[in-house]
């Protein structure tokens, strides 16, 4: 027989990540839109969305927020908050500047929409690895499940019902919550289980 896997669920962790990343979404876009509108005060306001540093600022604060989750879990993890500011920048910078340089590009996206949040969450997800690939226990899955959590809840959010884009936001912290438990938290028989109430 294989080696026995068990998986402790620490409900506290789950409560916290999920609702600070839903209160760091909601501000995040707040704020976000906030700075770019200074920084650029004769921009449209419908193209404020489309700036690198709309997604830098909304990363920053959604990366606080989530860090706050992690601080006593992960040491030395404030880099997440650069990670997720940084990550979000360049994905910014290449959904809405480099990929449609090229017509090509620009055609092939227009015409395949969802492989831009796609690509925001790859981006995203490989510069969060960066922080956490030493600390986590199967770290290397992050990068590969964020594109798919972004893609998937962004979807939702997508929609002109504000209920349904809540619906997205819980969605996306839980979905994190569940990926970010389940690989610091995986124990073979031979280890004891973390020193919190699980189950």
């Amino acid at each position: 027989m294989g080696e026995q896997i068990h998986v402790y669920v620490d409900i506290r962790f789950l409560n916290k990540w999920t609702w600070l990343t839903v209160v760091g979404w909601f501000l995040g876009l707040t704020v976000a839109e906030e700075v770019t509108a200074w920084v650029f005060p004769s921009a449209e306001h419908a193209l404020l969305g489309s700036s690198p540093i709309y997604y830098a600022v909304f990363g920053a604060v959604l990366g606080f927020l989530q860090w706050w989750s992690i601080r006593d879990r992960i040491s030395r993890s404030f880099g997440w908050v650069i990670a997720t500011a940084g990550g979000l920048f360049l994905a910014g910078w290449l959904v809405n500047k480099q990929l449609y340089i090229f017509e090509p590009f620009a055609t092939f996206f227009q015409n395949f929409p969802l492989l831009v949040d796609i690509v925001i969450g790859a981006v995203l997800g490989f510069s969060q690895y960066l922080v956490v690939k030493k600390k986590l226990a199967y770290s290397y899955a992050w990068p590969l499940l964020l594109p798919v959590i972004w893609t998937i809840s962004t979807g939702i959010m997508g929609t002109p019902n504000v209920w349904l884009q809540l619906v997205g936001m819980f969605t996306f912290g839980l979905s994190t919550a569940v990926a970010m438990e389940g690989l610091s938290r995986l124990y073979s028989h031979q280890e004891s289980p973390p020193n919190k109430a699980g189950i």
